[in-house]
């Protein structure tokens, strides 16, 4: 007897339980289902046009920018115990640009002005990396993380290794 009771208790409960989530999800959907109109509300509000700006990458609009070193650079990279020392040769670097982005202009004389320091990201992205886990297309990708955190802009597309080579 004491089983049956249980039994019907757990289940007043779980059905209790469905009914109440189903409310909850009834009562907050429609507050969410017209997102895009709260967007148009807020846009024409702060007078903001969606649709002039244009962050797209678009192929045909990339512009490079390359760093050429006056004699190779060679950057040991991390050696485990017993190993023998590891290098990566570098003749320079491109960065590709997306000239789509807001205020190009300004950020690419960033880019031009800061040049030494992200020279020295370059340097510091291939430094951090061990025998095992270097690779060419990991070390460009930490390289744009890098510069997009330095420069606080996501202007840099892809970053190529001039002349790379790993010894």
């Amino acid at each position: 007897m004491k089983k049956n009771a249980v039994n019907i208790i757990v289940f007043v409960v779980t059905i209790l339980l469905i009914i109440g989530t189903v409310a909850i999800i009834a009562l907050n959907v429609p507050k969410y289902a017209h997102t895009d109109d709260i967007i148009l509300k807020v846009t024409k509000l702060l007078k903001i046009n969606l649709d002039e700006i244009d962050t797209q990458i678009v192929e045909e609009k990339l512009v490079n920018y390359p760093v050429i070193f006056d004699k190779k650079k060679t950057i040991e990279i991390k050696v485990l115990e017993g190993e023998d020392p590891h290098y990566v040769e570098i003749d320079g670097y491109t960065l590709v640009l997306n000239s789509n982005y807001p205020k190009f202009n300004k950020a690419k004389k960033g880019i031009v002005k800061n040049q030494d320091d992200i020279t020295d990201i370059v340097v510091k992205v291939i430094k951090n990396y061990k025998e095992s886990d270097i690779t060419r297309t990991k070390v460009c990708n930490d390289i744009v993380r890098e510069i997009h955190d330095y420069l606080g802009t996501d202007i840099v597309v892809r970053v190529s290794l001039t002349d790379y080579k790993h010894k």
